[in-house]
């Protein structure tokens, strides 16, 4: 299945009180604030989301709210991936119904998946219900240790998956994405996930990105794909590495909780994290705040949100 998706895909957080509920009432302005930075979509319920941290129903109450909230003015990426293939069947019937632009999955990993013919196998079943929205492939093996060819995948997938548009491809290792990439050129779209790389993405040659940190640092990326594009590539690689000190501090203080206090300090609180992640405690939250004053974290926000010091 073909697309031409592009820009910008922000990996969204789901709201969580502090008494483990989720907060769909806080969804909206975020969305509002992702449309005036100019991002092009969403990812909703994916590993920034914490989808595998919240029941089937509540991933469907989130779902809803952030499709609602966009209404059609930003494109929506569903992930819907779960230990159980009939769950995952079942949200992907329920993203099809309430109007998602695309789905997206990775695969229940404790039994095992044995080749990149089984893994399509598993994913087809999963989302075979669906088949007139495109499916993109979860490659993130980092969290799934699901370390599998993506060249061979696509070949293989198309055979078994109809609704196969491409890959969200998290992992640092260009040299398969870029086979990818020219092999399958006009037949799948890769979208590249890891935003320290975003340059190496772009040079790659991804116009599609999807990306946690663009919640909050959307203006740096437009930055740096401007002057990518203006070929000037000494400034790109210095923006690059303002956006890395960033990314830097995110993986010493814990990525998922300190993106979520983040998003409290400009001014839209998305909660904490659920178990097994690790909330910050106060004092790690001034901690973080002090440390991102040495980067240009602040200088970027101030002109967008206002932070509330």
């Amino acid at each position: 299945m073909k697309t031409n998706f592009s820009g910008l895909i922000a990996a969204t957080f789901t709201p969580i009180g502090y008494d483990g509920s989720i907060k769909t009432g806080l969804i909206a302005p975020v969305v509002k604030h992702l449309i005036t930075q100019n991002v092009q979509g969403i990812f909703v319920c994916g590993s920034t989301g914490e989808g595998f941290s919240l029941t089937t129903s509540e991933r469907k109450d989130v779902t809803e709210a952030f499709l609602d909230a966009s209404n059609g003015r930003l494109k929506v990426f569903v992930h819907v991936g779960h230990c159980s293939v009939k769950d995952m069947a079942d949200l992907s019937s329920h993203a099809r119904e309430h109007g998602a632009d695309a789905i997206s999955a990775t695969v229940p990993k404790y039994y095992g998946i044995s080749s990149e013919i089984h893994l399509a196998e598993v994913l087809a079943e999963g989302i075979g219900c669906v088949t007139d929205i495109p499916f993109f492939y979860y490659h993130i093996p980092s969290k799934t240790g699901l370390n599998f060819n993506m060249v061979r995948f696509l070949q293989e997938g198309k055979e078994i998956i109809p609704s196969l548009a491409g890959i969200k491809y998290t992992a640092p290792t260009l040299y398969e994405f870029q086979t990818c990439m020219e092999m399958f050129k006009g037949e799948y779209q890769l979208g590249f996930g890891v935003d320290e790389m975003f340059l190496s993405g772009l040079a790659a040659g991804s116009k599609l990105m999807v990306g946690s940190t663009y919640n909050f640092m959307a203006q740096a990326y437009h930055r740096i794909q401007e002057a990518f594009v203006g070929g000037n590539m000494e400034h790109a690689r210095a923006l690059q590495y303002e956006a890395v000190e960033v990314v830097n501090l995110l993986l010493e203080y814990g990525p998922m909780a300190a993106q979520k206090s983040i998003m409290k300090m400009i001014g839209l609180d998305c909660g904490t994290v659920r178990r097994p992640l690790e909330p910050l405690s106060p004092a790690k939250e001034t901690q973080l705040f002090k440390d991102l004053e040495r980067t240009k974290f602040f200088s970027w926000q101030d002109r967008l949100v206002g932070i509330r010091k």
